[in-house]
């Protein structure tokens, strides 16, 4: 079975391939959040140079802070750093980025 996605723009014209990028804004996603979107991504079987993938890719290491760790999702205390910090190194990982 193959599964398909339609993107409409704000006029709703429907997009496709690179032009669907223009049409998706993603929020301000927390590093923790785009690491779990990047693995359901990755099981999914979406390549890195997909759109969504490459945008959440770039997100995440952006996001990355100086010491190296990434934050938490909002309302978990700093002491759950280490776990965003596994998950963005898995995300990482998993698209051959380290």
């Amino acid at each position: 079975m193959k599964v398909g996605v339609q993107v409409s723009d704000a006029n709703d014209k429907l997009v496709t391939g690179a032009q669907v990028e223009a049409v998706i804004t993603l929020p301000d996603w927390e590093s923790a959040y785009l690491a779990w979107v990047l693995r359901c991504l990755q099981d999914a079987r979406l390549p890195a140079d997909h759109p969504l993938v490459a945008r959440c890719l770039a997100d995440l290491e952006r996001k990355q802070r100086p010491d190296g760790s990434w934050e938490p999702e909002e309302g978990e205390g700093e002491e759950h750093a280490v776990n965003a910090t596994v998950a963005a190194l898995r995300a990482l990982k998993g698209y051959g980025l380290i």
